[in-house]
């Protein structure tokens, strides 16, 4: 009987100090949200931030104010039309410092949680699919929520607003404890690792313009650039690489035929394409050391993933030459170029790139016979849809030399809605040195840049030292004419003191290495980027007009270089911004 009591009183004990030790242990107040009915708790995480401002128009204008304070793009990411995240971590301005003078324009400020190691940002908005047969309106009215959220209704789940002062997690959480939704959690911003195409061309890494990542991809000067600073070229690729029957026309100084990364399989070689008096009219083969045809067209549709050369941001398109310049450079008349441009668009050009133009001449109409061409083939080509037609805005500018802004020249400033007018801009996001700047103010001569490329930086110091800047030169890797010919083995006497020497070969080695070159650039080689892009876009769409790659080219451009981008988005240095080929997919 003792023992019995005794095994009674120890039991009690022992229940005891479970009951006072239960009744100690804090509550966990961890921060969670809810995963249908799994809670899934989130850690805080240190010097990053969600920022949401009152409203969209100053919105965008302290995100640009906050970038140049920040002094870092990759810091300050966009999300929508008012809402960033800031990172201030690495020495740079706490929250308080950068957001200082701001807070009227703020409405809420909230740290930046993970999950493992996975980001995730979250500002006053709800996620919410109701139970069958309940509305959304139901479920706000059930909790107690009616008098402070705005709803936007879908046709599955809806997304609530509710007011700055309260904690959206909480309030998720409190809408899924109820029992009247599937699912409730806040409308959490995370990154999302895109998957990339890395093709297997022996110089894909050289081209800095396609992927960035801060390499060293010019082994002469020794150049790296900025990580992030070009197209997105390998995450566009992972939607297409392009579409077979899409042609882009490169109307300049002729494609080799059969070149190792660019195969007549994937050329338009039409009779009549070569309009320079005296040769063969039915072939638009470059001559002597002319490449610059083939420079823009490998830049739009070199093969990829031959194991060797470079890759085109287009690979799967096909390119029609046709030539207006002959082999020592000389252009042709002006009905010769406007008949080349009528060749374009009648022939089945979906694309026409155009890397020329008089860069001194600011009269949009200065050659009416050309005006009425370009008119015509964005109003008349592909079945009336109009073609996409791009021009590069010249090389006029030289800011290392007196700061002068150079000139939006003739045709690239032609009025005509929907023609492309392509600057470019540099390794580091920036305006490159020779890019003209638009100059929306000037009276009736249209010098407007609408997007930017990634080329090279600047000329190299001309003597004597009267422009260009030390130790710069040609830098955009594409394809060369095969052989000692072209731009692959250097041959410019005017560039004394500037990298390439003269008798350079670059690249030196790999296979058919004499077939490529490095040392590409200008707007020349900013054009063809723009043009391929569009050629990827209607290898998803071709029933979209010209005026509508137009804007989804334009508007998915990045607001990069730290500039002063108005409301609509346009600044005089980059116009509408740098080309992004995956925002534009």
């Amino acid at each position: 009987m003792r023992k019995m009591v005794f095994s009674l009183t120890f039991i009690l004990a022992v229940c005891l100090v479970f009951i006072l030790i239960t009744a100690q242990k804090p509550p966990d107040k961890r921060k969670f949200y809810y995963a249908f009915s799994e809670k899934v708790f989130i850690e805080e995480v240190p010097d990053k931030f969600v920022v949401k401002f009152k409203n969209k128009e100053r919105a965008n204008e302290l995100k640009l104010v906050l970038i140049a304070e920040v002094g870092d793009k990759k810091k300050i990411q966009y999300q929508n039309e008012t809402t960033i995240t800031i990172d201030v971590k690495n020495g740079t301005k706490n929250i308080d410092q950068l957001l200082s003078g701001k807070m009227m324009d703020i409405e809420l400020i909230k740290p930046a949680y993970k999950y493992k190691e996975q980001q995730m940002y979250y500002a006053n908005e709800i996620v919410v699919e109701p139970n069958d047969g309940l509305t959304i309106y139901e479920v706000i009215k059930k909790n107690g929520l009616d008098a402070y959220v705005k709803v936007r209704e879908g046709k599955f789940y809806s997304v609530i607003e509710i007011a700055s002062t309260y904690d959206a997690c909480e309030v998720a959480n409190k809408i899924q404890e109820s029992g009247l939704v599937k699912y409730s959690h806040p409308d959490f911003i995370m990154p999302i690792d895109m998957h990339q195409v890395i093709p297997n061309d022996t110089y894909f890494n050289n081209q800095f313009y396609l992927r960035n990542t801060g390499q060293v991809f010019n082994p002469v000067e020794n150049h790296a650039g900025t990580s992030g600073a070009d197209i997105n070229a390998t995450q566009a690729w992972t939607m297409t690489t392009g579409n077979n029957n899409i042609i882009v026309a490169v109307i300049d100084a002729g494609v080799t035929p059969d070149h190792p990364d660019l195969p007549n399989t994937r050329q338009v070689r039409l009779n009549g394409s070569n309009f320079v008096p005296g040769e063969n009219a039915n072939d638009p083969s470059p001559g002597l050391n002319f490449n610059h045809g083939n420079a823009c067209a490998g830049i739009i549709a070199a093969t990829q993933n031959n194991n060797e050369g470079i890759t085109g941001i287009a690979p799967n398109v096909r390119i029609m030459p046709i030539k207006i310049f002959d082999n020592s450079g000389n252009s042709v008349s002006n009905n010769s170029v406007a008949s080349s441009i009528d060749f374009a668009w009648q022939n089945g050009a979906d694309v026409i790139s155009n890397s020329w133009g008089w860069q001194y001449t600011d009269n949009p109409n200065f050659i009416p016979v050309i005006v009425a061409a370009i008119n015509r083939a964005v109003t008349l080509g592909r079945g009336n849809l109009g073609c996409v037609v791009a021009f590069a805005a010249g090389n006029s500018a030289y800011r290392s030399y007196l700061g002068h802004n150079g000139t939006v020249g003739f045709p690239s400033n032609v009025q005509i809605n929907g023609v492309l007018t392509v600057g470019a801009s540099d390794r580091d996001d920036k305006q490159a040195d020779y890019s003209p700047t638009s100059n929306a103010t000037a009276s009736g001569t249209n010098q407007i840049i609408d997007i930017v490329a990634p080329s090279h930086k600047a000329y190299p110091l001309m003597p004597p030292a009267s422009f260009g800047i030390a130790g710069e030169g040609l830098e955009v890797w594409t394809i060369d004419i095969p052989g000692y010919n072209g731009y692959n083995q250097w041959n410019d006497p005017d560039w004394p003191l500037a990298a390439p020497a003269l008798g350079e070969i670059l690249p030196a080695t790999g296979t058919n290495n004499l077939s490529y070159t490095g040392r590409m650039g200008g707007t020349s080689a900013a054009c063809p980027q723009v043009a391929a892009v569009a050629a990827l876009v209607l290898s998803l769409n071709n029933n979209l007009t010209q005026l509508q790659v137009f804007d989804i080219i334009t508007k998915s451009a990045d607001k990069v270089g730290g500039y002063a981008y108005n409301a609509n988005g346009w600044s005089a240095e980059l116009g509408n911004g740098r080309l992004n080929a995956c925002a534009v997919l």
